[in-house]
């Protein structure tokens, strides 16, 4: 899918440029001006990558039965997340454009649109920020754009505003470790995020 810097993005730039040296620090203060630029170097990295554009994942193919038998008939099914912005019909397009076939037939089984924006000029931001700066003094805070499904859509009907954020410090190796083998929150990373909780609770 087309790479577009989303308004969470854009905004993300805008928190950490001052944290930066002069030179990453005029680009990442205009990321309007340094948009291919910016755009080539997270487009390096999967990571990255699907901050600034809808994600491409096979999950399911299927085809032949027998190892010496052309299969007359596949199936693939595709997970698609969709960057603020993008919709369905957007997705089944650009499919269309990229396969190229007639004879291939493009089907949505399910549709989930992307999660809603939420404003960082609101009391509930200001209330997060407040409990991280309280917890985590060294912390730059910065919105972001949440690369993950969550269960966090089934509260937007409910709020203006629903934030995704989790109180924990994570190293490069605890983000591998996410949905795979020995994944886990130090005792440490519990007990401070049991206090920032009941600071957001009791700011609430």
């Amino acid at each position: 899918m087309p790479s577009r810097i989303a308004s969470p993005i854009r905004e993300l730039f805008r928190k950490i440029a001052p944290n930066f040296g002069p030179a990453r620090r005029l680009v990442f203060a205009d990321a309007a001006l340094f948009a291919p630029l910016i755009k080539r170097v997270m487009l390096s990295s999967p990571e990255t990558a699907a901050m600034i554009r809808t994600t491409t994942a096979p999950t399911m193919i299927s085809g032949g039965v027998k190892p010496n038998v052309l299969a007359s008939r596949a199936t693939a099914v595709i997970n698609f997340r969709l960057l603020p912005g993008d919709t369905a019909k957007d997705v089944v397009n650009h499919v269309a454009d990229a396969v190229g076939d007639g004879r291939v037939k493009i089907k949505v089984l399910t549709y989930s649109p992307a999660s809603t924006v939420a404003p960082i000029e609101s009391p509930g931001f200001e209330l997060i920020t407040d409990c991280i700066r309280r917890h985590y003094p060294d912390a730059v805070v910065a919105p972001y754009l949440v690369m993950g499904g969550t269960d966090s859509k089934m509260l937007e009907p409910l709020a203006s505003g629903v934030y995704r954020f989790t109180p924990c410090r994570l190293a490069q190796k605890d983000v591998a470790r996410m949905h795979g083998v020995n994944e886990r929150a130090s005792i440490e990373d519990i007990e401070r995020a049991v206090g920032f909780f009941k600071t957001l609770i009791a700011g609430a």
